[in-house]
């Protein structure tokens, strides 16, 4: 999956904006991106990356591309398969939030668990959100002990 933020003001009405960070790790490495009227930032949906206006208020239009309509149409990002099974905690984690997203709870918690074992941050985040409140249709118990 990939995204396309574009701009659409001038970055002086507000402040912060959209950001990238290295390693997901609370607001550390922490880069803002000034997007201009018509200026384009295309990225991978993996890249550690979000939104905070610190003041004022802002407006951009963004898109997502898919590599196929059969992954549209189904909510799924079968790409992450590949480099899941290499190891890669990021695309652990994609796949398991594809796999969610498909209703496939079971294949998504082994996924997720793995991505976990390599303490990736979102990773570790939605497997505790899924012990408190499991996803709908799961068959799960919440675990609020």
């Amino acid at each position: 999956l990939a995204a396309c933020a574009l701009g659409l003001q001038d970055p002086a009405v507000y402040t912060g904006g959209m950001f990238v960070q290295g390693s997901g790790r609370a607001f550390l490495d922490r880069k803002f991106l000034p997007l201009g009227r018509g200026d384009a930032c295309v990225f991978r949906s993996d890249l550690h990356h979000g939104v905070e206006v610190q003041e004022g208020s802002r407006i951009e239009l963004v898109l997502f591309f898919k590599d196929s309509p059969a992954s549209v149409a189904s909510g799924t990002s079968p790409w992450h398969r590949a480099a899941a099974e290499a190891g890669d905690a990021s695309a652990q984690f994609g796949l398991a939030t594809s796999l969610a997203a498909a209703g496939r709870h079971g294949e998504a918690r082994d996924w997720l668990d793995k991505a976990c074992a390599s303490k990736h941050p979102e990773a570790l985040f939605l497997r505790a959100e899924w012990e408190w409140e499991p996803p709908p249709g799961s068959g799960w118990q919440a675990n609020t002990e």
